[in-house]
């Protein structure tokens, strides 16, 4: 169990993939009241962490390589999650 801030990441799913769960921190007037957490190494599923793609034919059975669009070519991705604590006032 790994604690980032107001975050806990706790084990495996069922199908290997993390589960987060979320709680609010220690708030007092002066703290700021937006969390991040970043989770990162992802293999990117677009490329299968390649980094490229085939682009378009040249020849009989020559294609061009593309950078991936989706991971830029880091074969990675990153995932950036913001949470921002406000009141609520869906109870009142």
């Amino acid at each position: 169990m790994r604690k980032n801030n107001g975050f806990y990441l706790i084990g495996m799913s069922i199908i290997n993939k993390p589960k987060l769960e979320v709680f609010p921190p220690v708030l007092t007037a002066f703290t700021r009241r937006v969390e991040t957490f970043v989770s990162s190494g992802h293999i990117c599923p677009y490329c299968n962490g390649e980094g490229a793609v085939f682009g378009k034919q040249t020849g009989a059975k020559e294609y061009e390589i593309d950078e991936c669009p989706i991971c830029e070519g880091c074969r990675n991705l990153q995932a950036n999650i913001n949470i921002a604590w406000e009141p609520d006032r869906t109870n009142n």
